[in-house]
């Protein structure tokens, strides 16, 4: 098993996932025109590590942490890398510079 993906004139397009070598689903995400969009993480255990949007590489726009028994441990969102708006870090609010109006989830 491994990388998965559809290419579109030698672009990435399309879904993709990846695994642990014990077959357990690592990641899984979409690209569309190279950009990587939705993408979800995993534990080992098979618990949701992470999900969040990513553009040119870098997180943008609503994002989760949670632990390996599945609880949530963070929520924000980033703006091209960088938090911006309300986040929740461990039952706390913490607040950053304002996110873009137009940055989907974006306070």
């Amino acid at each position: 098993m491994g990388f998965l993906s559809d290419f579109l004139f030698g672009k990435k397009d399309g879904p993709f996932e990846s695994y642990y070598r014990s077959g357990q689903l690592k990641e899984r995400g979409t690209y569309k025109d190279g950009d990587e969009g939705l993408c979800e993480e995993y534990y080992k255990n098979g618990q949701l590590s992470e999900k969040g949007i990513y553009k040119d590489g870098e997180p943008h726009g609503p994002f989760e942490g949670y632990s390996k028994n599945g609880q949530l441990e963070w929520r924000g969102t980033y703006n091209m890398g960088e938090e911006c708006g309300e986040w929740i870090e461990d039952g706390e609010t913490l607040t950053y510079d304002p996110c873009p109006p137009d940055l989907e989830g974006g306070n």
